[in-house]
């Protein structure tokens, strides 16, 4: 028994689809494989998250704690997941980008899509919140798909625990969503065109704008704000 309900349980999330809450938006086509290694020797930049930018196969390559690393790799048209039934199957996609069996012993590796979508609706009858991917997908080129949730989180609890202890009413709990969808949509935005950046996507009058932007800080570097204003 419980006054109220957060939904914190990822893009599978059971609860939104037995309620038949909707997920809007696109998947992207091209499916991608996670390879996670666990690091037997250093090689140069290893600590530096590193984006191979390339048309046909970009890769991302992050550093992780614990001496574990990550490669992020995308298939091409005509591979599946069934072709990489094996590590065997998997170490030429490492081998493509210099990594060879003295470096690292695979430890993992997983598949996916990349996601542009969120749910239609936040908040399910008057208990039941939906948070982080459960709520929302992006693609994970900005890495902010965490961070959003973290921020629904932090936006949510305070206001549940003010409705718990009777100092706050509980119309302010339909801030929830109009707060942060918008924010959500923004770096979702952000995520989708860093990824177009990388993928070398970029007509060339949109290369001419992002070159004049000059000193311009990134919107990454943005400071936080409400689109709407403060509550």
């Amino acid at each position: 028994r419980a006054r109220y309900v957060l939904a914190c349980h990822g893009g599978e999330a059971a609860t939104r689809e037995r309620l038949g809450v909707n997920l809007l938006g696109d998947t992207l086509d091209v499916r991608w494989i996670v390879i996670d290694g666990k690091v037997k020797r250093w090689w140069p930049n290893r600590h530096i998250l590193t984006f191979w930018s390339d048309r046909e196969r970009p890769v991302v390559d992050i550093a992780l704690g614990r001496d574990n690393h990550r490669w992020e790799i995308p298939l091409k048209p005509g591979e599946t997941d069934a072709d990489f039934a094996g590590h065997d199957d998997v170490w030429p996609l490492l081998e493509s980008v210099g990594v060879s069996r003295d470096d690292i012993d695979i430890h993992g590796y997983a598949f996916y899509s990349h996601h542009i979508r969120s749910a239609e609706k936040w908040r399910l009858g008057e208990r039941l919140f939906l948070l982080g991917d459960a709520a929302h997908l992006m693609p994970p080129w900005a890495g902010t798909g965490m961070q959003s949730g973290i921020r629904d989180a932090f936006n949510l609890a305070w206001k549940i625990a003010g409705v718990l202890d009777g100092t706050l009413p509980e119309a302010i709990l339909d801030s929830y969503e109009a707060e942060r969808r918008p924010n959500v949509d923004f770096y979702t935005e952000v995520s989708v065109q860093l990824g177009r950046i990388i993928k070398q996507e970029l007509t060339e009058e949109e290369q001419q704008a992002l070159a004049a932007q000059g000193d311009e800080p990134p919107p990454l570097l943005w400071p936080p704000f409400y689109v709407a204003g403060w509550f």
